[in-house]
C-alpha cells in the first residue's frame, strides 16, 4: 500500500511538471525521485519488520537463515538508495 501510494503521489507531480512545461525540469525530476525514493526506503522499512515478525512466529533454522539473507540483501539496497536519495538533495 505505502509503494502505491507513493507511486501515485509521485506519477501526478510528474504528469503536473510535463504540463506546466517548466524550464527547471532537471530539479523537479530529481524531486519526484527523492519523493519516490522517501516511499520506497519506507516499503524496504515495512516488508523488513514483516519478515523480522514472521520469523519470530515461524522458528525453523532453514527460515531463520533465507531470513538473515534476505534482511542483508533488503537493508543493503535500502542503505544505497539512501545514500543516492542523499546525494540528489546535496546537489540542490
Amino acid at each position: 500500500m505505502v509503494i502505491i501510494i507513493g507511486f501515485i503521489k509521485s506519477l501526478f507531480k510528474f504528469i503536473r511538471i510535463i504540463f506546466t512545461k517548466n524550464t527547471d525540469s532537471y530539479n523537479h525530476k530529481n524531486e519526484i525521485r527523492m519523493f519516490l525514493g522517501n516511499y520506497t526506503l519506507l516499503w524496504l522499512d515495512f516488508i523488513i519488520i514483516a519478515d523480522i515478525v514472521h520469523s519470530v512466529i515461524n522458528t525453523e533454522i532453514q527460515q531463520l537463515y533465507s531470513l538473515g539473507i534476505i534482511v542483508i540483501i533488503r537493508t543493503a539496497i535500502a542503505y544505497f538508495l539512501w545514500k543516492e536519495l542523499k546525494e540528489i538533495k546535496n546537489k540542490k
